[in-house]
């Protein structure tokens, strides 16, 4: 077999026979190689390689010159990075410019998503022999949930009726007023189904992958709660308590759609009226309610 489009070769045993490729092999994640030619023509040259793209890309996308149009014209990755330092103190440049200090929240979560999204695809997608595959333990997203994201409590509960029925009907629930709105920042999603490989290997570890799937980009504080498609709830709080009181108040709006949907048909709410009520609860803004002593 002769090379590749890309310059690669097929795998020599022979030492003494020099090798065709001009790229390197090996080093994914080095970032000091622009891309990864092997891995790029192995898939380009194998269609039964095309399980490896979502790897490819997140490999491309943590080189800062693969930002593209979404990066600054020097290929930096600056625009991700916090302008202080890990200690809080801000360094200047020779030209006056801050030192970049770590990964913002923002781009720590669009990671965690992208590497979350790439084991998802390889599950489904790849051949029997990944399947299995563990990009990230179920120990590391815990820690990393205990570090970054505030929510320090979880809730699953087959004791509420209204939103069971939800789940089981495999439908999100809707968001039709305000009373809502100042809770959920907008429907409460419920997940995909699992496949039946999802339930026979790692059953809890992949309801935890749909469920990230349903939140998706929006900010698990806005939206602490999901409904697992015939299953259930899950609601989280910044603390045991609050995870418990977002499950009292999902049955209640779970009750509420219900009834409003039986009486006539309804639109969801308004966006204005729905940014207009939650924000008015929660965040830097809010203004509602008594001040907390």
């Amino acid at each position: 077999a002769g090379a590749s489009p890309d310059g690669e070769c097929p795998l020599v045993v022979d030492d003494s026979t020099p090798s065709c490729g001009d790229s390197r092999f090996g080093c994914w994640v080095c970032t000091m190689v622009e891309k990864d030619k092997s891995m790029t023509a192995m898939i380009q040259n194998d269609v039964e390689k095309e399980w490896m793209m979502p790897l490819l890309e997140l490999r491309n996308a943590l080189d800062s010159r693969g930002c593209g149009e979404t990066g600054p014209e020097d290929g930096s990755d600056h625009h991700l990075r916090d302008f202080r330092r890990l200690t809080g103190a801000v360094q200047l440049m020779a030209t006056g410019k801050p030192v970049p200090g770590p990964y913002t929240q923002e781009a720590r979560a669009f990671w965690l998503r992208k590497l979350l999204q790439a084991q998802a695809h390889i599950r489904k997608n790849g051949p029997p022999e990944v399947r299995d595959i563990e990009l990230i333990s179920i120990d590391e997203l815990q820690e990393i949930l205990n570090r970054n994201s505030g929510l320090k409590g979880l809730c699953g509960t087959n004791d509420l009726r209204e939103v069971l029925a939800w789940a089981q009907a495999g439908k999100d629930i809707p968001c039709l007023g305000t009373t809502h709105a100042d809770y959920f920042h907008g429907p409460v999603p419920v997940t995909r189904r699992l496949m039946e490989k999802e339930t026979e290997t790692d059953y809890e570890y992949n309801t935890g992958l749909v469920i990230a799937e349903a939140i998706g980009e929006r900010d698990p504080l806005t939206m602490p709660a999901v409904l697992v498609n015939s299953h259930g709830p899950f609601t989280w709080g910044r603390s045991v308590a609050a995870a418990l009181q977002n499950a009292v108040i999902l049955e209640e709006v779970a009750k509420i759609a219900f009834l409003s949907l039986s009486i006539a048909p309804a639109n969801e709410i308004e966006k204005h009226l729905l940014d207009r009520h939650y924000a008015r609860k929660h965040g830097a803004s809010a203004r509602y309610g008594q001040n907390k002593v």
